[in-house]
């Protein structure tokens, strides 16, 4: 992977007569493309997530939308939204604190095992 964008790439006339391509290449100044690479190489980009959580939340809500599509009045959308949101986070409070207990248990030895 190259370190400096090309030179010849940046002043190809080729490049340069795509407007997208030629605004993109003038951001690219040394600088900032210094940052760029800097980033890229770094742990921090590696571990850039992505919003699954939203996007599961999202796939509920539309299906939710599909199934109740009778519901037209704002107040009764609203109030079903909240009502579903509540008993996710409710189910998702309850599966850690069962979590949180189980790693807290000692764990129990097995009959006829002796401690060395």
């Amino acid at each position: 992977m190259a370190q400096r964008p090309s030179p010849t790439r940046v002043n190809d006339p080729r490049y340069r007569a795509d407007p997208d391509l030629a605004q993109a290449l003038g951001l690219l100044g040394a600088e900032k493309f210094e940052m760029m690479m800097t980033f890229l190489h770094s742990p921090v980009a590696k571990r850039v997530r992505t919003n699954n959580h939203v996007e599961r939340t999202n796939r509920r809500l539309r299906h939710f939308e599909k199934v109740r599509y009778k519901w037209r009045r704002r107040r009764t959308i609203v109030r079903f939204i909240v009502l579903a949101l509540e008993r996710w986070h409710h189910r998702r409070i309850t599966q850690e604190q069962h979590k949180d207990a189980r790693d807290q248990k000692p764990h129990a030895r097995l009959p006829g095992k002796q401690a060395a």
